[in-house]
């Protein structure tokens, strides 16, 4: 979703928004990019817990807990 173009565009936005004095465009561009961030970091820890239920109930929570007897 966000990737390493994404800060060269927005800096390219907010350079032609400002010299324009178009500071609608300054704001619907930052505030775009700071929403894209807030769903980043919320929906991955949501995937990676969600990834975690399937593995503990397929495999059981037990086999990564407790260590193998020899």
């Amino acid at each position: 979703m966000l990737g390493a173009g994404t800060i060269p565009i927005l800096i390219i936005v907010d350079y032609f928004a400002i010299v324009n004095g178009n500071y609608i465009l300054l704001l619907l561009a930052n505030a775009s990019y700071i929403v894209g961030w807030q769903i980043f970091l919320v929906r991955l820890p949501l995937k990676q817990r969600q990834m975690k239920r399937e593995w503990n109930r397929e495999h059981g929570t037990s086999q990564l807990c407790t260590p193998t007897a020899s």
